[in-house]
């Protein structure tokens, strides 16, 4: 049976991947915190944080990885706001808006972080995957950012113009968000190679036929960074299920409020 919610009935399925997907917010930031705060190097955790001309450059750079990962949480409860409160429309859009806010403020601190690390370190820019893609998705979240709180906050379009952009406004959505967790997940990738994550003793003088068998002779830091970068696709992959607009869902569900202006402007509970 279905289960009723604000916006409209979400399957079984569905509201497992909703309570999934808020267990795994705590679950990524909790990693994260720990890669980035570890002070033990020697395991290939970043070792701390700092900001000032005094503080290493690479602690500077440590706040790009936390405040990028804690932006994808916030936007993952701004997608998820109106599948997860049984509150009226409109304070679900506030706490959509608040999330939002949230996380393009993390985005933006976060992206000082790295090209300031960049500049202490004389470093190129934009030279790696990562870069390219995190760089083009950030584009698209402020001006979805921007189009999105033009639109529907303080609304300079009719509502029939309205209701008509909130298809592109969702598939946008949706399709920013998994940029975003890709994004992360490269972010990883390219932090991890660079570190030289690996076996600490491997040979190589014979076939690895059981990789288990060297699980524990990767860094304690690697593990806890691969371990963010599944979370984070298990995160995006839930997130998105519970927010999909499934034709297969269950019946419609019965009218519990007059039809308003803000029904038109708002989904029911996608993005």
């Amino acid at each position: 049976m279905p289960i009723e919610h604000s916006a409209k009935p979400i399957g079984e399925g569905q509201e497992a991947c909703l309570m999934i997907a808020h267990a795994l917010c705590p679950v990524v930031l909790g990693l994260t915190i720990w890669w980035v705060k570890s002070a033990d190097t020697a395991a290939l955790f970043l070792g701390g944080l700092g900001w000032s001309t005094n503080s290493p450059p690479i602690y500077v750079f440590n706040w790009h990885p936390l405040l990028m990962v804690t932006g994808v949480v916030a936007e993952t409860q701004a997608i998820l706001a109106y599948r997860t409160w049984p509150v009226s429309r409109n304070m679900n859009k506030l706490i959509h808006l608040f999330w939002h806010c949230a996380a393009v403020v993390c985005f933006s601190v976060g992206m000082k972080a790295v090209w300031r690390y960049k500049n202490l370190k004389d470093y190129a820019d934009l030279y790696s995957l990562h870069s390219w893609v995190g760089i083009a998705v950030a584009a698209m979240v402020f001006a979805q950012f921007l189009t999105g709180f033009a639109v529907y906050v303080f609304p300079t379009l009719g509502p029939l113009w309205r209701k008509a952009y909130l298809p592109l406004h969702g598939f946008a959505g949706v399709f920013i968000y998994a940029g975003l967790c890709l994004s992360v997940t490269l972010g990883v990738t390219n932090k991890t190679t660079i570190q030289g994550c690996g076996y600490k003793s491997y040979s190589g003088d014979k076939e690895d036929l059981n990789p288990a068998e060297y699980y524990k002779e990767i860094y304690l830091g690697c593990r806890v960074s691969y371990g963010l970068g599944v979370c984070v696709v298990l995160l995006c992959i839930t997130a998105l299920y519970a927010v999909m607009d499934l034709k297969s869902a269950g019946p419609a569900p019965k009218k519990v409020e007059k039809h308003t202006e803000d029904d038109d402007e708002e989904g029911n509970g996608t993005l």
